[in-house]
Formats: C-alpha cells, sequence, structure tokens
C-alpha cells in the first residue's frame, strides 16, 4: 500500500532492455489510486478488481439494464466509464454480475438478485476478452502457493531489513532457476519442488570404485538410469541466456 510509484519504478528500472510488458495483472490489494497513477504515468496498461464498498456497489446497481451483455451462462458484463469521487479522472470499468438462485419459493414476486464485482482496466480490448484475460490469473495463486510452501518463503523475517529482502530474493532466484529446470529439462512444469526432490534431487548413492576409478554408484533400476541419462542429456546439450544484470556486471 505504501510507495507505489517507488515500486512501478524499480520493476521498469529492473527489467532488461527490450523487454515489453503487455498488461500488469494484479489483485485487489493492489486497487489503490497511487498505483493506478504509476501504471498510468509508465504507459502500462492494467486490469485489477475493484473493493466493492457500499457507493460501487450502488454504481453497480445503477447501470442500465440495456448495458449488460451475456458473457457466460451465469456472468453478464456491463462497460461502463465511471469517475469515482477520489479518482483523478474517469476509468474505464467492467461491472460483472451474477444472478443469485433462491431457494425460496414465498416470494410474492420473481424479482432476481445479482451479486456484483467490478474490474478497472486501461486495457484497448472488448471487455469479453478483458474478464477472460483477467481470470487466467487465478493460475497466479498456485504459483504463489508453491512459492509460499515449497521453498520457505512463508512467514521468515530476519533482524535487519537488507538481510531480509537479500533471503527473499535468494529464494526468489532458486523458484526461478527450479522453474526452468522443469520447463527445459523435465518439459513438465506442473512438478512440485517437493516432487522432484523426492523422485531426482534426492537418490541413495556410494562411492566406490572399478578398477582405480573413482565412481558413484546410484541406486536406480534400468528405467531410472535411462531416464537420468535422459535428462543429463538435455542439460548438456541445452543453451540459456545471461540475465542482463550479469552482462553489465561482467
Amino acid at each position: 500500500m505504501r510507495g507505489a510509484k517507488e515500486f512501478v519504478d524499480e520493476l521498469m528500472a529492473r527489467l532488461p532492455a527490450g523487454f515489453r510488458i503487455t498488461a500488469v495483472r494484479a489483485d485487489s490489494g493492489f486497487f489503490t489510486e497511487e498505483y493506478l497513477r504509476a501504471f498510468e504515468g509508465k504507459s502500462l496498461h492494467y486490469i485489477m478488481p475493484i473493493r466493492m464498498h457500499p457507493p460501487m456497489k450502488r454504481a453497480a446497481a445503477a447501470v442500465p439494464q440495456t448495458a449488460w451483455q451475456r458473457l457466460d451462462e451465469e456472468h453478464e458484463v456491463a462497460d461502463m466509464l465511471h469517475h469515482a469521487p477520489n479518482w483523478a479522472h474517469p476509468r474505464r470499468v467492467l461491472f460483472v454480475r451474477r444472478e443469485i438462485h433462491s431457494d425460496e419459493k414465498d416470494h410474492l414476486f420473481d424479482v432476481p438478485q445479482y451479486e456484483f464485482s467490478a474490474l478497472v482496466t486501461s486495457l484497448p480490448w472488448p471487455a469479453e476478452a478483458c474478464v477472460q484475460f483477467y481470470d487466467q490469473r487465478g493460475e497466479c495463486e498456485n504459483t504463489i502457493k508453491e512459492f509460499k510452501a515449497e521453498y520457505g518463503a512463508r512467514g521468515f523475517c530476519l533482524n535487519s531489513f537488507h538481510a531480509t529482502e537479500a533471503v527473499f530474493r535468494l529464494i526468489a532466484t532458486l523458484f526461478n532457476l527450479i522453474s526452468e529446470f522443469k520447463r527445459v529439462v523435465l518439459k513438465d512444469t506442473a512438478r512440485t519442488l517437493g516432487t522432484i526432490r523426492n523422485g531426482l534431487f534426492v537418490v541413495g548413492a556410494m562411492l566406490g570404485r572399478r578398477a582405480r576409478q573413482l565412481i558413484l554408484r546410484l541406486a536406480l533400476d534400468h528405467q531410472g538410469r535411462s531416464r537420468l541419462e535422459l535428462l543429463l542429456d538435455r542439460i548438456r546439450t541445452a543453451s540459456y541466456s545471461t540475465a542482463a544484470q550479469f552482462i553489465s556486471t561482467a
């Protein structure tokens, strides 16, 4: 919530040359006027949910019936230009509503009730494409959960701020390395660090000799050895680009 402009400035400054951001897809924690202005100041397209406080709920309920368009079997969307009291200028808002089906049968009139949500965006795409693009963010939650649970990024804090940040960046570096390992070597991005550790990184072994050569005997059957040889071949033949920061440092 604090230092939005500084956060965005640092983010942009750390990007490699020529790297282009299509859009910022954030959760409701980033919905502040400061962040919206920071993204707009950097000409970054964004989309994020709006916290549905009473004024925003009233604005959603006041959308004309003719403005709603069918999104799917359960949802409708209304593409509006909205100016909230604390906003610097009007912004594009996508109101989404879902009809709530009640099991009660004693209503005198069958008046539909809706559950509302809203997205603020600067994307130039059609409303349906914007909503679908944001819905894809759900996969990010699995990545965040894996980062916390598998890599120990949950709930640690050192006495020094800079030490805490250094450890966090090291964990993030490890996460990125394993992600590339899964993509390039394993050809399977769905596997977690725990399954990779138990199935590949932790293998029973013992040192031995063959003639006068020191060898490492692995506790692998024929299928396991074939699998390991395939992975080693992929590692030997893989080519990796060097990070821009390392190039400048060198």
